[in-house]
């Protein structure tokens, strides 16, 4: 069951992009989003939160921007533009990216992040011999800043890094393609935690991180599996709705990358930011005002087309990876799931 609180002052920077969506439209519709919505006082957070901090084993799901990304090339004489050696190639870390890997090598981190669709698997994959992905499962330390005092708070009441305590990070700008690998290694981390402890995971997502667990626990995860090992989930200030990527996909950029030709390719490309785009069930009885015509927010994507701002490619990666998720309502997990945002 889905239960939701939110502050009396609504921070949704998500939805700062170009005015196109009504934060009011939003919460008309929650309806369409979580069919069986209760909102409960802050009395059920206080209890829900008491629970939450049983040392259950817990789980921190990073947001966008907040894992750290490294890129291996198992061939690098496909990549001239490239460097040479076969060492893994730091991105960014969990605060910073790496920029002078950025300004000196513009045209390698263009393919670094770029994914096309394998005709004969039918599958989004990234180029041949280029693995670009985060750490997976390890220290949550990585997210101190970003969880703030809720990652002080479980530090305090006598929780262990890497015992019951682990931090969760994933390729945000490739997610879903790169993220069913991180998925793999989730599962498989979560029943040894079990195996060893006898208690089922709490999950405390952030940001894009809320899409990502929900996606974990609804689409790939069996419901029988997740009744067995997971307590329950917390989507805190969640991203169900959709992120102001439209400007990113727009201007073909992401700062601090270095804009060229072949960035820009990659970026009219990148699953992460597609799969940011307006979800149609949220926003079903929502149109806004085009150069020629008035839009729904569905046809998002075919906006792009017409500005030239995606090309056939990023049509077939769309189609294949990222529609599905956007044409129908969030799924409720099998398990208890509170919502927080501010």
């Amino acid at each position: 069951m889905f239960y939701f609180i939110f502050n009396e002052y609504i921070n949704a920077f998500y939805f700062e992009c170009t005015n196109l969506f009504n934060l009011k439209l939003f919460w008309k519709n929650l309806d369409l989003l979580f069919p069986n919505l209760n909102i409960h006082s802050l009395f059920f957070i206080s209890t829900f939160l008491t629970h939450a901090l049983s040392l259950k084993p817990v789980f921190l799901i990073a947001g966008f921007e907040n894992s750290p990304i490294y890129s291996k090339i198992s061939n690098p004489s496909l990549y001239p533009e490239c460097p040479s050696g076969k060492h893994p190639i730091l991105i960014k870390d969990h605060k910073n990216f790496n920029t002078n890997f950025l300004l000196q090598y513009p045209y390698c981190v263009a393919k670094l992040f770029r994914v096309e669709l394998n005709s004969k698997t039918g599958k989004v994959e990234q180029l041949p011999g280029i693995t670009t992905e985060s750490i997976s499962i390890g220290d949550p330390s990585f997210f101190s800043d970003t969880f703030g005092s809720i990652f002080s708070k479980i530090k305090e009441i006598g929780y262990q890094a890497n015992k019951n305590f682990f931090g969760v990070s994933y390729n945000h700008f490739l997610h879903p393609v790169t993220s069913y690998s991180v998925f793999y290694k989730l599962k498989n981390k979560i029943e040894q935690v079990y195996s060893q402890t006898g208690e089922k995971s709490i999950f405390i997502s952030f940001d894009q991180g809320s899409n990502f667990i929900s996606m974990f626990l609804s689409n790939y995860s069996k419901s029988e599996w997740v009744s067995k090992y997971i307590d329950s989930v917390i989507f805190l200030s969640p991203t169900f709705a959709g992120l102001p990527s439209l400007s990113n996909l727009y201007s073909q950029n992401f700062s601090p990358f270095i804009s060229n030709s072949e960035i820009k390719k990659s970026m009219m490309r990148m699953p992460g930011f597609l799969m940011s785009l307006p979800n149609y069930a949220i926003y079903e009885n929502f149109s806004f005002d085009g150069k020629y015509k008035r839009y729904n927010v569905s046809e998002s994507f075919e906006i792009l087309k017409e500005l030239r701002k995606v090309d056939d490619e990023s049509e077939k990666i769309f189609k294949t990876t990222v529609e599905k998720h956007l044409k129908t309502a969030i799924p409720e997990p099998p398990i208890s799931s509170l919502i927080i945002t501010n």
